[in-house]
């Protein structure tokens, strides 16, 4: 199949090739993995680049980057080296006949050594597929790849979600993208240039009163963006919030739970939280019907009720066998959908993820039990009719957004309803409204950059946008990024 870019792809892949490090800001499924093949392949056309290093999530790392090589007559020719499993040890990093290796995140530890073993640096692009991974700059993670950043002579990064949780999510993604050009540095100056501390001990950052402009205005030049309304071809989405009353039993409950960090039964039995951390957990597992007794998330548990349950089979019962995706959190939630719905397939530990998409893509699973930490990226499962159903109700709008855009993507042809079973008076109206307030911060953000680019100079908007993909006559006259040399040898 010819990948014939659409006016919006031919934009993204000039604003890639006119700039060392940049980024796409793009929701799932819009084509960011074939838009930076296609910067791969014209810029090794170039002879810009010999080889990239994609660091994407494990489920891209083995399904979507090595799908798109083979799936466009263009990029073909390419071979994807996976590094990861035990075969990785043995994989020479300057072989001419692989220019594109993929590793996830978890890999870069074995990465870091093997490059100190190297003589010379094996990658020219560095690619980084759903960067908000690399938001926190205290994870070993971002720790290990940051002094290999120099090494690279072209950085990206990529992502539907910039901002998860808040504004400050930005500075580890920018600094891999460009090493402190956007906002310098050290995070503590972000921090005291855009953010003031609050709360108890001042370890809460708010913005201050232009924060949010200036940091906008700051990333506006260096990420191309679409937003929602931008995305023809789409079909409509509904979320559906389903408010039902606990019994008045569960209620007071409940309300014992959150008084007293605490809940007594009459066999000795009893479950405690031992901070408003781990209150807030136990708080929503009540409302999913079972508690842990302690805070061991692997240990016994209590049930407690089936009101979600009983929301959820109304649910299934009106979708008569079409397919449907619940998603649950722990494991006495996946223990408890098993019991009311044998036989429906996993996405926890599951070894043949291959087939399970096949097999929903094709409309042959009814309900799919989907655990949110392991559904949220890389996957592609919209070219069957779904719903979803947020069993637990996640405040994290990277897991809520990136699970939602599994199915909701380009190719889905089908009303998408997404639901969520809220008892009321409970923490979980409360999860709603932090990730309803999350959720509209990052909208806005990503509608400021797509103005952006709409509001420039028209001589510049035409000359980005005229850069065809193929036989452009040139490309960026250096591929470092401004301001940097490239330091080839390995330290």
């Amino acid at each position: 199949m010819e990948w014939a870019p659409l006016p919006y792809q031919e934009k993204a892949l000039a604003f890639i090739i006119e700039r060392g490090a940049a980024g796409l800001f793009l929701n799932p499924g819009r084509g960011k993995t074939s838009i930076m093949l296609a910067a791969h392949d014209l810029l090794r056309e170039h002879r810009q680049v010999r080889r990239t290093l994609v660091i994407c999530p494990i489920n891209p790392m083995r399904t979507v980057w090595p799908a798109e090589v083979r799936k466009w007559d263009q990029f073909k020719r390419y071979i994807v080296t996976v590094l990861h499993g035990p075969h990785k040890d043995v994989v020479d990093l300057h072989d001419p006949r692989s220019s594109i290796h993929v590793i996830n995140f978890d890999g870069l530890k074995w990465l870091a050594n093997r490059i100190a073993r190297e003589q010379e640096f094996p990658y020219d692009m560095l690619i980084v597929d759903e960067s908000s991974y690399l938001r926190n700059t205290q994870t070993q993670r971002f720790k290990l790849l940051k002094p290999l950043l120099q090494l690279f002579r072209r950085r990206y990064i990529l992502t539907g979600s910039p901002a998860p949780n808040s504004l400050l999510d930005l500075f580890g993604q920018f600094y891999v993208m460009d090493r402190g050009a956007t906002f310098g540095p050290y995070i503590t100056r972000f921090r005291e240039e855009y953010f003031y501390p609050s709360g108890f001990g001042g370890y809460d950052w708010q913005l201050q009163k232009d924060g949010e402009e200036r940091i906008r205005a700051a990333i506006a030049p260096r990420v191309y963006t679409m937003t929602e309304e931008d995305q023809e071809g789409l079909p409509p989405i509904t979320y559906n919030v389903i408010r039902y009353e606990m019994s008045a039993e569960m209620k007071a409950a409940y309300n014992d739970l959150l008084r007293n960090m605490r809940l007594d039964f009459a066999d000795g039995s009893e479950i405690s939280a031992a901070n408003s951390g781990i209150i807030v957990q136990k708080l929503q597992q009540f409302t999913s019907g079972a508690v842990y007794k302690t805070d061991d998330e692997e240990g016994d548990y209590i049930e407690l009720h089936d009101e979600r349950i009983e929301v959820l089979k109304e649910i299934i019962e009106e979708r008569q066998g079409r397919p449907t995706i619940v998603v649950y959190r722990y494991r006495h939630e996946l223990e408890r959908l098993q019991k009311v719905f044998p036989g429906a397939p996993t996405t926890n530990k599951n070894k043949d993820m291959v087939g399970l998409l096949e097999a929903w893509n094709a409309g042959r699973i009814p309900v799919l039990l989907a655990q949110i930490q392991n559904l949220s990226h890389g996957l592609n499962m919209q070219e069957t009719e779904g719903h979803i159903v947020f069993f637990h109700l996640t405040p994290s709008n990277e897991q809520h957004y990136q699970l939602v855009r599994r199915i909701y993507r380009m190719g889905q042809k089908h009303h998408v309803v997404v639901h969520y079973p809220v008892a009321a008076g409970t923490w979980d109206e409360r999860a709603m409204q932090i990730l309803e307030g999350k959720t509209k911060q990052e909208r806005d953000l990503l509608t400021v950059l797509r103005n952006y680019w709409e509001t420039i100079d028209a001589d510049t908007e035409k000359r980005v946008a005229g850069k065809a993909p193929r036989g452009a006559k040139s490309v960026a006259r250096s591929a470092a990024p401004r301001g940097e040399k490239a330091q080839r040898k390995v330290a």
